[in-house]
């Protein structure tokens, strides 16, 4: 659970939940300090599918959900980036 972690330098990117996911999935930051951040997700052939969030994110646990409507079936790379760090992980889509 990230609420039990000590903040750090960096986030702390959680794996999507529910994954594999249907319709709606969200995505859990561990945000140190106020940050300017963004979340874009991807297909496997690195094309934008999505933003998810791009701005200024405070510090402490964030949630963001996401409306996967849109997506086909199949597995996405979501990427969260700061000034310092980029992180990405696996998430996939169901029908």
């Amino acid at each position: 659970v990230l609420s039990d972690y000590t903040l750090g330098e960096d986030i702390i990117v959680q794996q999507n939940y529910p994954n594999p996911a249907s319709y709606r999935t969200t995505i859990e930051l561990l945000v140190p300090s106020r940050s300017d951040l963004s979340i874009d997700v991807f297909d496997l052939l690195g094309r934008h599918i999505l933003t998810v969030f791009r701005g200024r994110a405070n510090a402490g646990l964030q949630q963001f959900s996401v409306n996967l409507r849109s997506l086909s079936a199949g597995t996405y790379v979501y990427r969260v980036r700061t000034a310092n760090q980029v992180s990405s992980k696996l998430m996939t889509v169901i029908r």
